[in-house]
């Protein structure tokens, strides 16, 4: 649903005659990933790196703390790669593949909904809507429980309301051409395009995919976004604090859960709504 903040490292891929080469500087070390001792795992990185860019010859390029760089070739059979070099393969992978992102607008104590099931009080100004615009549209598929579907399918007829502002019809735009999947035992039908049902949330099925997504997914609801949450699907958050305090309500983030996160962006607005951008750490 919004856009991927890439790592420190400056990362480039080429094909040569001889498979693809990677080029990673600036950070080579990612903290994110340990050591990796074991020799037959480091192979089977290498496998992996040959089948995805080509060649079983694939020469790779790892530059170390010192600038130096390390080559290797991937069929090897006894080389076992530094640490540098496994994850820029692990790296690669990363950036690759789709992630699920889950976006929240909340209140200063956490809320996306007060007791009375309000969130007037969470309308973004011109200014948030056009930030909001800018992340959503890379995205390819959105996942709704029924409710936040039912709200979000006005935008599915929002372009025929006359005299509609320009971040408005921009954003029309942008959710009518995404996919959206509801999860739902009772919906009989949906009431937008490139919309299907689901009856049942499958983390395994939502982890194949990230896996064959060419775009990013995003996950919308708090309920949905609990269940996605503790199956470990969500690769990154998008909060944008209200500066309201609403007492009670629909909690944007699930109880009983720990997650170590690493905060890659923040932003404020002159609205006093402040926007936080963090990725969980594996």
């Amino acid at each position: 649903m919004w856009v991927v903040r890439f790592p420190e490292a400056m990362i480039s891929q080429r094909n040569t005659a001889r498979g693809g080469v990677v080029d990673v500087g600036g950070q080579p070390y990612d903290a994110a990933d340990p050591p990796v001792t074991d020799r037959a795992e480091r192979r089977a990185d290498l496998q992996l790196a040959t089948h995805t860019w080509g060649d079983a010859r694939g020469e790779h390029r790892c530059a170390d703390g010192g600038g130096q760089t390390a080559l290797f070739l991937a069929t090897t059979a006894t080389y076992a790669p530094t640490d540098c070099e496994v994850r820029s393969v692990r790296r690669q992978e990363r950036l690759r593949m789709a992630k699920l992102i889950y976006t929240a607008i909340e209140s200063l104590d956490g809320y996306v909904a007060d007791e009375d099931g309000n969130f007037d009080w969470a309308a973004p100004d011109e200014e948030v809507h056009a930030f909001v615009n800018d992340l959503e549209r890379p995205v390819g598929t959105y996942l709704y429980g029924r409710r936040m579907y039912e709200t979000m399918v006005y935008w599915e007829t929002a372009h025929t309301v006359a005299d509609q502002p320009p971040v408005v019809r921009d954003f029309t735009e942008i959710w009518q051409a995404a996919d959206k999947i509801v999860y739902s035992r009772t919906l009989e039908r949906v009431s937008s395009a490139k919309t299907r049902i689901e009856r049942a949330f499958d983390p395994e099925a939502v982890r194949q995919m990230k896996a064959a997504a060419g775009r990013d997914l995003t996950v919308g609801g708090p309920d949905l976004a609990a269940q996605a949450i503790k199956a470990g699907l969500v690769d990154e958050y998008h909060l944008f604090v209200m500066p309201i305090v609403v007492g009670g309500g629909k909690q944007s983030l699930p109880d009983n859960v720990q997650l170590k996160l690493e905060l890659l962006d923040e932003r404020r607005f002159g609205s006093g709504v402040v926007h936080l951008h963090y990725r969980t750490r594996r």
